[in-house]
């Protein structure tokens, strides 16, 4: 007898030959007690096949899941390192940018440095200058001095002039220099004028000197000594300190103040 298709159409193709075989071993007689048993369990596998066939498909469709989600996951990390590299090459040309700059800035402070060097050899030379000019200035105020004060000193004093020169005294062991000294007479006293020349007077450049005079004093025993301060300006102070001193201003405009 026959398989119906019907039952065999139950079954996975695979099987339907053996199920063949199993209705020929019916026919020959066997024990059909045994059979429905063997028809049992081979249900029974066949069922626990279907059901671990079905838990294997939804791990399957669990796994596709995950690989889905995988792939997702995969495509938003390759986003972000396209975007990571754009802000990475970004930063590199910045880098680059700013190294650039600080090439030029170190240009910049480079050639500062070599101006600031120029200059100050520029100012060196110019206070080397001006030094000399100074030293000129003063020596030329004091030669005017020699020449004007000798004159207004004959006219004002009727002091007959024997020298007028620049002159060391040895003080304690040590030289004072006088911008000039006049010496002569007046009748018949003996007169040295110690004089100081400034363009700009001060009091306490007039003080300074009156101390030196007082040093140099005992050196000229016997003279009447006599204090000449001559310049351009005079401040107010020294005036009346010369005045009050009892010492004479000459101006380089030829005005004596007594």
């Amino acid at each position: 007898m026959a398989v119906p298709a019907y039952i065999l159409d139950a079954f996975p193709q695979n099987i339907h030959s053996g199920m063949e075989l199993f209705a020929d071993w019916i026919r020959e007689g066997e024990n059909i007690h045994e059979i429905r048993e063997d028809i049992h369990d081979l249900k029974s596998a066949i069922t626990g096949l279907v059901v671990a066939q079905t838990k294997t498909e939804e791990k399957l469709d669990n796994l596709a899941g995950v690989v889905a989600s995988l792939a997702d996951a995969q495509k938003r990390t390759e986003e972000k390192l396209d975007n990571l590299t754009g802000v990475v090459a970004s930063l590199a040309n910045a880098q680059k940018r700013t190294e650039e700059k600080l090439d030029n800035l170190t240009g910049v402070v480079a050639s500062l440095a070599e101006n600031q060097n120029q200059m100050q050899k520029a100012i060196t030379n110019l206070a080397k200058q001006v030094g000399g000019l100074s030293e000129s200035f003063g020596a030329s105020l004091e030669d005017f001095a020699m020449e004007i004060v000798p004159e207004l000193l004959e006219k004002y004093w009727n002091m007959k002039i024997e020298s007028s020169e620049r002159d060391f005294f040895f003080v304690e062991g040590r030289e004072i220099e006088t911008d000039f000294v006049i010496r002569g007479k007046i009748d018949t006293r003996e007169i040295v004028v110690l004089g100081e020349c400034k363009s700009n007077l001060t009091e306490t450049d007039a003080r300074k000197f009156f101390k030196q005079v007082e040093k140099i004093k005992p050196t000229l025993p016997n003279l009447d000594v006599r204090i000449v301060f001559f310049g351009y300006r005079f401040s107010s102070t020294a005036r009346d300190f010369i005045k009050e001193s009892g010492a004479s201003m000459v101006f380089t405009r030829g005005t004596i103040f007594q």
